[in-house]
């Protein structure tokens, strides 16, 4: 659940920064056929992924292109599923007013909802895997380097008080 939080403060880091360098759009049409051409657009400075499992690497404006069009792309895929499963779980609450529930409704519901949920965490590891084809050899380095840093500094780190606590193995 935390990996599925930190793709989507992606996908809202890399969106807000689209809408930041967006420039007018320039469809051709003009009132005045005498007016200048426009200016050509202004490069943005290249985007430094400042949370989740990509922080601290910095994209180029293409590589930030790409990974905007993909986090769209899955941003787009997610809305359509988190309604699907709205409309399971309106199906399974009117099954659960009912005086006599209908066994078979609710395992197709629950079997569908837990597709949706196993397409959800393909997609988001398929776009990380995307995202991490995208980056070029020294942008691997410095990730690798990065999550060896995080993952001895969370080391130290006590657990919270809410974290599941690991059971003992029994021989």
């Amino acid at each position: 659940m935390l990996m599925f939080r930190y793709f989507l403060l992606i996908i809202g880091v890399l969106l807000a920064s689209a809408l930041r360098a967006a420039a007018p759009v320039d469809f051709g049409i003009s009132s005045n056929p005498a007016a200048p051409a426009p200016a050509a657009p202004v490069t943005s400075q290249p985007l430094v992924i400042v949370d989740g499992p990509f922080a601290g690497i910095e994209l180029s404006s293409e590589q930030q292109r790409q990974v905007e069009a993909l986090m769209l792309r899955q941003q787009t895929r997610h809305q359509q599923r988190v309604e699907e499963l709205s409309r399971i779980q309106q199906k399974l609450q009117q099954i659960y007013l009912q005086e006599l529930w209908d066994v078979d409704a609710i395992d197709r519901l629950y079997a569908d909802s837990f597709t949706y949920q196993r397409e959800a965490f393909r997609d988001m590891a398929r776009a990380h895997n995307e995202i991490m084809d995208l980056l070029t050899p020294l942008q691997k380095q410095q990730l690798q380097r990065r999550v060896a840093a995080d993952s001895s500094s969370n080391a130290a780190v006590p657990e919270a008080p809410y974290a599941p606590q690991q059971l003992p193995v029994r021989p």
